[in-house]
């Protein structure tokens, strides 16, 4: 998390509270760097899903359908308020955290 920056694009973090290879404290800890730094974040923690979301123990709260609005409402919101021309674009990301394991994350950009 060596790159956290104020200026940085806007971020949506998706993360399974049953998640065995990505702890939550993770997610929460970015997103907490983030918003210190003044970056656009949106955590959302899905109940009963594990890595990849998968459903673990129990129907995953909000369901697929609304985290798939979360993500479409994400991309759609016009962070800058100069109109729809200035819409965000998709984008993923790759890193290592701080114990090696492998970390996935979508971001957006102009």
């Amino acid at each position: 998390m060596t790159r956290v920056h104020a200026g940085a694009h806007p971020f949506l973090i998706l993360q399974g509270t049953e998640d065995l290879l990505v702890p939550v404290a993770h997610a929460r800890t970015l997103s907490d760097r983030l918003t210190a730094a003044g970056v656009p974040v949106t955590l959302l923690l899905v109940e009963h899903a594990g890595h990849g979301l998968r459903s673990v123990g129990g129907e995953p709260a909000p369901s697929r359908i609304e985290v798939i609005q979360r993500i479409a409402e994400f991309f759609d919101r016009d962070r800058s308020g100069r109109g729809s021309s200035d819409r965000m674009k998709a984008g993923a990301r790759a890193a290592r955290g701080p114990s090696g394991e492998r970390i996935a994350y979508l971001h957006a950009h102009r």
